[in-house]
């Protein structure tokens, strides 16, 4: 605790003037009275300093739990997104090894031989899109892995 009491007296300078027999009884007691109040004044601002305080921890720890919880979120929703990638440059891998196959390639010789052109959809330009969506996931891991 202080050594001064609230209006700036220190406790034996308070005491002193309590216990001197020259004052008058009234102004010892109005110098009592003024540091009683002053003491619950000082007593609620530091109530007042750790209700604020309290709140200011209470709306940190509120803050923090919502940012862990966005967190765990976007972890998750990362760890998803590089398994579908994951997936999906297999899925290039696989296209790409069909392609380069002599046996499939005759199967379209042939299917071309007797019933003529395909007409159909061929994917092409988005297969395209996704190699190159891919590539730089693949540089990525490459230079991670060096």
């Amino acid at each position: 605790m202080s050594e001064h009491v609230g209006q700036g007296y220190t406790h034996q300078e308070l005491l002193a003037i309590l216990l001197d027999p020259h004052l008058p009884k009234s102004e010892r007691e109005h110098c009592l009275v003024r540091e009683i109040a002053a003491l619950r004044d000082e007593v609620a601002r530091v109530v007042r300093a750790r209700k604020e305080d309290r709140e200011l921890i209470d709306t940190h720890w509120l803050r923090q739990m919502a940012l862990n919880r966005v967190l765990a979120k976007a972890k998750a929703e990362v760890a998803r997104l590089k398994q579908q990638v994951d997936k999906a440059g297999r899925l290039v891998a696989a296209i790409d090894l069909v392609h380069a196959d002599p046996a499939y390639l005759g199967v379209w010789t042939m299917a071309q031989m007797h019933f003529g052109p395909y007409r159909g959809a061929t994917f092409t330009a988005e297969l395209a899109e996704l190699k190159a969506a891919l590539a730089p996931e693949a540089a990525t891991e490459g230079r991670a892995g060096k």
